[in-house]
């Protein structure tokens, strides 16, 4: 530490050629957002901005700015080196805020990762919201400290990830969809070192973070890309599913990490209050991240703290230039490039990290060479309280089986993305066929996981029935293939897709459908009709339905009581049900207008009540 003050104090201030002290003094409001408390505060500063934006990307111009703690300081020496950044096109206030709120966020993310003790740290730059309350239009600005060194771009949020320059980024984006509990991943890791700024989060459900969030789908694209890395597996990280890794099977990689899912030393839990039990049910993605940081440093007040640290640390003063001479990375999300300097880059250590006597994060029983085993279901339960959750399919099918109250699963709907990607071609070169294997082997992951969709889809494919995901892809219609598609047809009736129990019902109900050898059942055949049912009433389903489409509830009752008058096929003869039914069936029938079907059904209650 003392060694980086050293030589931030011999840089000399690479703006002193522009002389921005010449340029008059504003007084601006400065609003910042702290993303532990998600609180917002504002202070006031005396800045110094050029007139003219001296580089641009696709979306913001840059303006060189020097800050000042009061106007009488020496400009020349004092001053603080940032760049302000405007959007080209007019924006509110609120778009700069969530911009913020943005980076703030995947700071605390960085912050988390540090108390795993990685092999790197990193930090990702203070951002905040610049009104300038001098100028009659009041404008906004985003700032940033000025940083110095060769800007790179390790990964952006559309699947781009540069393997071949650094471990650290493409860990950490892994890292935070893990121990996010699959809520989030930060993305478009891009800066000097370890330095970054302009991240993106993707969340499970797409909202928030602004339209650079793609939500599962931008985490496919990730994983489609990223290989784990020797950092990814120092802190034991699981390997993401993909159909190229089929020559490591995906049970021997889980039976591998599972009996040490707990990474580092990580600080004890009162499990009885714990915020991890409720996390996975808040709508709050970074939740997770904001509970699990114990310390007292915050983003508020981040830049004030790492200037006093570093004056006092140093024997002689050191200036504030020196302090804050990085070099930017002079871009927006949707454009790179680099600026090679000669001056030596310093990154200082990221100022969230906590004392070395405070406990450390990650504090549990595996400690470098004492690492107690303890078995697969007390693992997941601990798991479950952490919040976090293993990338591969096998760790996650094991946590679904312990969770009782278990949501969607985001890693099916990522291997749902991923199979789709597949079909339309979007992994393959041009000229290349698109891999029709590697789709079905994401979806039947999805389908595996839950994911009704996937599972309606394989349950069409396999039966050679019409189906619009995957449509290009088929398959024989042998016995081993219909009796795949039928049992997926369950997963799916399971997930209650309405459409899914209804054709089970009719299966067991005419036999119409039903693999080779299984039997016709009434019973079955009633059972998932009243489910189908119940969705119409909506007791189980949030989905409106009305009369006029696809087998309406009065058609079901009918069938329904034409099954209760014959009886058999397992299901008692109940005459009286039969009626009750097919009045119902007639009633409705009458309220869709179908006059003469209503007719039919009360002519046949009578019969039935007969």
């Amino acid at each position: 530490w003392h060694m980086a003050v050293e030589k931030l104090h011999k840089l000399k201030d690479p703006w002193k050629k522009f002389k921005l002290y010449n340029y008059p003094a504003e007084h601006a409001i400065r609003h910042r957002y702290n993303a532990k408390k998600r609180e917002w505060v504002k202070d006031d500063v005396i800045i110094k901005m050029e007139n003219e934006p001296f580089n641009s990307g696709a979306m913001r111009t840059c303006y060189r700015l020097k800050t000042m703690a009061h106007e009488l300081a020496d400009w020349s020496s004092q001053s603080r080196n940032y760049v302000a950044k405007q959007y080209m096109e007019e924006v509110s206030e609120e778009v700069y805020k969530l911009d913020v709120q943005l980076q703030m966020d995947a700071k605390l993310c960085g912050e988390a990762y540090n108390r795993l003790r990685p092999p790197k740290q990193v930090d990702i730059l203070q951002m905040s919201v610049l009104e300038l309350k001098d100028r009659p239009d009041r404008p906004f600005f985003h700032l940033e400290h000025y940083i110095h060194g060769d800007y790179i771009k390790y990964n952006s949020n559309s699947g781009f990830v540069e393997e071949s320059l650094r471990m650290t980024p493409q860990a950490f984006s892994h890292f935070t969809f893990e121990h996010s509990g699959h809520r989030l991943i930060v993305v478009d890791i891009q800066g000097v070192g370890d330095l970054w700024t302009d991240p993106q989060i993707h969340t499970d459900d797409g909202l928030k973070y602004g339209d650079g969030n793609l939500g599962t789908r931008g985490m496919a694209l990730f994983f489609q890309s990223h290989r784990c890395n020797d950092i990814c597996r120092s802190l034991r990280l699981a390997k993401f599913d993909l159909y190229e890794h089929l020559q490591t099977p995906t049970n021997n990689f889980a039976k591998k990490y599972e009996g040490t899912r707990l990474r580092g030393r990580e600080e004890g839990i009162d499990l009885g209050s714990s915020p991890y039990l409720s996390y996975s049910l808040t709508s709050d993605p970074m939740a997770v991240f904001r509970n699990r940081l114990k310390t007292n440093s915050t983003t508020s007040d981040c830049d004030d703290k790492v200037m006093a640290r570093s004056r006092s640390s140093s024997s002689s003063s050191l200036s504030l230039s020196s302090s804050s001479s990085f070099h930017h990375n002079h871009h927006t999300r949707h454009s790179s490039h680099h600026l090679s300097t000669n001056i030596i880059t310093i990154i200082l250590p990221t100022i969230f990290l906590p004392p070395p006597s405070s406990p450390s994060f990650f504090q549990s029983s595996f400690h470098h060479h004492h690492r107690h085993l303890i078995t697969t279901d007390q693992n997941i339960q601990m798991a479950l309280k952490r919040g976090a959750r293993a990338s591969c399919v096998a760790m996650e099918m094991k946590r679904r089986s312990v969770d009782v109250v278990m949501q969607d699963s985001v890693l099916g709907k990522i291997h749902h993305d991923l199979a789709k990607y597949h079909e339309s071609g979007r992994f393959v070169k041009d000229g290349e066929d698109v891999d029709a294997k590697a789709a079905l082997y994401h979806e039947q992951l999805a389908a595996d996981l839950g994911v009704t969709e996937a599972a309606l889809t394989l349950a069409y494919i396999h039966l050679g029935m019409p189906h619009d995901v995957l449509s290009s892809i088929t398959v024989g219609q042998s016995k081993e293939d219909k009796e795949t598609g039928f049992r997926y047809m369950r997963t799916a009736a399971s997930n209650n897709d309405r459409k899914a129990m209804i054709f089970l019902a009719k299966a067991y109900e005419t036999g119409v459908g039903l693999p080779t050898n299984w039997s016709v059942s009434y019973l079955e055949a009633c059972a998932w009709y009243e489910r189908a049912l119940d969705c119409l009433n909506g007791s189980s389903s949030s989905q409106e339905f009305d009369s006029t489409m696809d087998d309406p509830s009065y058609q079901i009752k009918a069938a329904l009581a034409n099954m209760y008058l014959q009886g058999g096929n397992n299901l008692k003869v109940d005459p009286a049900k039969a009626g009750d039914l097919y009045t119902e069936a007639a009633d409705e029938a009458m309220e869709a207008m179908k006059g003469k079907l209503a007719n039919k059904f009360y002519a046949l209650a009578e019969e039935a009540y007969a």
